[in-house]
């Protein structure tokens, strides 16, 4: 075949050419992400570097020095919130993962009863005087029977969060507390990162951190769903520097994953955006609520 015959030929092949190796990237790094964030991956493959398969970013105090003690630091702020060294309180955690928290807490004096929802329970460690219920959240329908509803980094994923306060509020006994961490979106975003970065936070936002479009709210939001559902002192706290963007900061350090270094470098290159609470879209918060 003669190109000169076919000017415009040559062209579209580069083109094509060009086409299908774009895809073709963001295809194998779709399946990255998928393999190092996703949650059920994690747990499956054990990807992130702890040996207790624990499931939160990790609260960084200024004496943390790895992601594993961050983790612990997490369930151990939740342990002291909800007092569950009193044997008098009558626990519901919504979303457990793979319960090893339990562990934690038993070594640091769990006294509390604590009865969990979990929807999949194949991958929960079998732990001692525990109650682990296949359940969801939106099966919560018992009424004033708790003293304290927890929920670690759980809410963000429920198809209707605003709806799962309200049935909090119900079962929760008077002057019971709702105790969460959570994930929304950052009150103090600018969308300027540019395009890509732009279109990169919200890839994170559906496909990783699987943020419902409902649930995707701010700070000022969250409060006002959470006074709706009836609760009359409603307390949140922002803790994304110490949380989620300190998480991301360190995410290469904390995250063993064999893949391409190409595809590693551009995660990190993306992964500084949410580090950064200017430029995050999303924001981590402490809950605090009492009947």
């Amino acid at each position: 075949m003669n190109y000169k015959d076919h000017p415009l030929l040559y062209p579209l092949i580069v083109i094509i050419v060009i086409i299908v190796i774009i895809l073709l990237t963001l295809v194998f790094f779709h399946m990255f992400m998928m393999k190092v964030s996703d949650y059920n991956t994690v747990i499956k493959n054990k990807l992130f570097n702890t040996n207790d398969e624990y499931l939160n970013v990790g609260l960084w105090d200024d004496n943390t020095l790895d992601f594993h003690s961050a983790q612990q630091n997490m369930y151990m702020h939740i342990f002291n919130e909800a007092n569950l060294s009193d044997e008098k309180q009558h626990v519901l955690e919504v979303g457990c993962g793979t319960a090893s928290h339990y562990i934690l807490w038993k070594k640091n004096g769990l006294r509390a009863n604590i009865t969990c929802f979990e929807p999949f329970t194949k991958t929960c460690k079998d732990v001692n005087d525990i109650n682990i219920l296949r359940k969801r959240a939106d099966e919560l329908v018992d009424i004033n029977k708790y003293t304290r509803i927890i929920s670690i980094e759980s809410a963000f994923h429920y198809p209707n969060r605003e709806r799962f306060f309200k049935k909090c509020y119900n079962a929760l006994e008077p002057n019971g507390k709702l105790i969460m961490s959570d994930i929304i979106i950052n009150n103090n975003y600018k969308n300027n990162n540019g395009m890509i970065l732009n279109m990169y936070q919200g890839y994170y936002r559906d496909y990783i951190i699987k943020i419902p479009k409902e649930n995707a709210i701010n700070i000022d939001v969250y409060k006002t769903q959470l006074q709706n559902a009836g609760f009359s002192k409603v307390n949140v706290y922002d803790v994304s520097e110490k949380t989620i963007n300190k998480f991301y900061e360190l995410f290469d350090s904390n995250v063993i994953a064999n893949a391409p270094q190409i595809l590693k470098n551009i995660n990190n290159k993306f992964n500084k955006s949410l580090s950064n609470k200017e430029t995050s879209l999303f924001s981590y918060i402490f809950v605090v609520c009492e009947k």
